[in-house]
């Protein structure tokens, strides 16, 4: 294999290219041993293959054959550089002027489908005696904006002081909510979950899977007479080609808890639904999607994505959104056509 690389200029910089990609892994990887024998283990086995199959023929005495399989293994290892440096346990999460940024593109785009919507049918989910609601978010849609959070955090420490102040938060509600005489279902699914939210050791609220790279946005909204704190979470992870981001929005309930409206509120990207997703039950979990971010209309932030739709070209889905008359929560529901939109 050595002869046919070292007689052909571009198998030679193919050659260059995975030696300094496969180093720089390795390093990544240096404190990570069963990472890092993995990736040793692979790279050996690449390079058998190369060696020994097919047999009549191999691969490493064939220039063509090499380059292509030279091309797809510098694909690979890149993939997994970043994934090696994403899943550090000092890796941070994009800025959150990178955040904003991403957020404002999207918001563009959603503002252009609207511009040009046609046959547009508004719904309201879960509720259906105030669909005023609903029309006032489309009719004002193009004056929304991206809330400005009250909290960024990216790196391990800022994390932490998050958490914090979240478990603080936390345990006020809890202890407001049962001293005014509020009761669970079940008590003990409740403490459960409490001591699991609120209890860990390392708590970092990452998007999922390996990665420590994704960012979170605390949003503190305008406290009401009940004295509860009223806090959004919203977490946001790039994906490793920076193209598309997975994006999940989490509420602090008047128990303590964090969770997410039924209609979900989380949007996951093709890459990270390819690699943490797709073996998963489909019924439970929700397919990918390139549109999504949060928004603000006043002060409510809400949780935005569009989907294709059976019936309509585009379906976009709205919330959580607050009644402020009831101050019951709603999704928001909106099915149109746009000729040309994706």
């Amino acid at each position: 294999m050595e002869k046919t690389i070292c007689s052909d200029a571009g198998l030679s910089t193919l050659d260059e290219q995975i030696a300094k990609l496969y180093a720089e892994t390795k390093t990544e990887l240096k404190d990570r041993p069963d990472e890092r024998n993995d990736l040793i283990r692979d790279q050996r086995n690449w390079l058998n293959m190369l060696r020994t199959l097919p047999k009549a023929s191999p691969c490493a005495v064939k220039p063509e054959c090499l380059r292509d399989n030279y091309e797809l293994r510098i694909r690979e290892l890149g993939h997994k550089l970043k994934l090696a440096r994403a899943s550090a346990p000092t890796a941070s999460g994009p800025s959150k002027d990178a955040v904003m940024e991403r957020l404002s593109e999207q918001l563009a785009q959603l503002k252009e489908l609207a511009r040009k919507a046609q046959n547009v049918e508004i719904s309201e989910i879960f509720k259906t005696d105030k669909p005023e609601v609903c029309e006032f978010i489309w009719q004002n849609l193009q004056q929304a904006s991206v809330p400005e959070p009250t909290v960024h955090a990216s790196t391990r420490q800022q994390k932490l002081e998050l958490y914090q102040q979240l478990r603080e938060m936390a345990f006020h509600n809890q202890q407001l909510f049962f001293a005014q005489g509020n009761i669970v279902e079940d008590s003990q699914i409740y403490r459960n979950n409490f001591a699991y939210m609120w209890d860990q050791q390392e708590p970092f609220f990452e998007f999922g899977g390996i990665r420590k790279d994704s960012a979170n946005l605390m949003f503190s909204e305008p406290t009401t007479n009940t004295g509860y704190k009223r806090i959004i979470l919203a977490t946001i992870l790039f994906d490793l080609d920076d193209k598309y981001f997975s994006l999940e929005k989490r509420k602090l309930g008047m128990d303590g808890l964090l969770w997410i409206s039924p209609n979900g509120e989380r949007a996951y990207s093709f890459e990270y639904w390819e690699d943490n997703l797709l073996d998963q039950p489909q019924n439970t979990i929700e397919g990918p999607t390139e549109f999504s971010g949060l928004i603000t209309l006043d002060t409510d932030v809400m949780f935005w994505e569009v989907r294709k739709s059976t019936s309509y070209d585009n379906w976009l889905l709205v919330g959580a959104v607050q009644d402020h008359q009831d101050g019951q929560e709603l999704s928001c529901s909106f099915k149109f056509n746009v000729n040309n939109a994706w």
